[in-house]
């Protein structure tokens, strides 16, 4: 008895076919580059400070938008005005994508004067807007601002009053006191002593833009005067 070597022919088809029955590998589209980071900053709100006494401060919140994809690390605050005077009380923090945070910002009035100009908020951000204007006056008194008369009128509101409020009263009979801030009617009221009229007088407080126009319409029994709330 004797073996026979397999034929050496034979033994690489064989492997040959096995090889043409294995797997292929899996093949697709080449992988896709994530989005570049952006950190879009805007920045909003009311800074007319208005009038503050020297020795003391007034706070308003500045809104710092992040409309990027990546988050906005915020890390100061820069004022292009006397040192000291105008602050940013908490401007390091960070800002989600598509959130937003506050920035109090203070205002210290340094002397009797009148200040204006723009700040900067600092950051990492990518594109947008870092910047805002703000306003304010210094006093050594305390004084409101205030505007009286009777009668029709019209007359405009500082830029630096925010709100004010509106006290009338009539001396006559069923007289109209209407008020309007600009386009807005914020007041119809009829003062008098007649059965129509619900009360002689009026009160009521509002918020206003900066010179934002005023415009009244009454008789001369209605007497009315706006002051500054702060």
């Amino acid at each position: 008895m004797f073996s026979r070597a397999t034929p050496p022919v034979v033994l690489l088809a064989f492997l040959s076919a096995c090889g043409d029955d294995s797997p292929m590998s899996p093949s697709g589209p080449p992988p896709v580059d994530p989005p570049a980071a952006t950190r879009i900053i805007s920045l909003s709100g009311d800074m007319n400070f208005g009038i503050v006494e020297v020795g003391r401060y007034s706070e308003r919140y500045l809104l710092v938008q992040n409309s990027g994809n990546a988050d906005l690390a915020l890390t100061g605050f820069t004022s292009f005005g006397p040192a000291g005077v105008f602050s940013g009380l908490n401007a390091t923090q960070t800002v989600a994508p598509g959130r937003a945070s506050v920035v109090a910002i203070r205002f210290a009035p340094a002397a009797p004067s009148t200040y204006s100009g723009t700040f900067s908020v600092i950051g990492n951000f990518t594109s947008g807007s870092n910047t805002h204007t703000f306003s304010g006056a210094g006093t050594t008194t305390a004084g409101l601002w205030t505007e009286s008369g009777t009668d029709t009128s019209v007359f405009d509101v500082p830029t630096f009053v925010a709100r004010v409020r509106v006290v009338a009263a009539s001396t006559g009979s069923c007289e109209p006191f209407v008020v309007f801030f600009g386009d807005v009617k914020v007041v119809d009221q009829t003062l008098g002593t007649c059965s129509g009229a619900s009360n002689t007088t009026h009160q009521s407080g509002h918020l206003t833009s900066g010179g934002a126009s005023v415009q009244i319409n009454s008789s001369p029994s209605v007497s009315w005067t706006f002051t500054e709330e702060r």
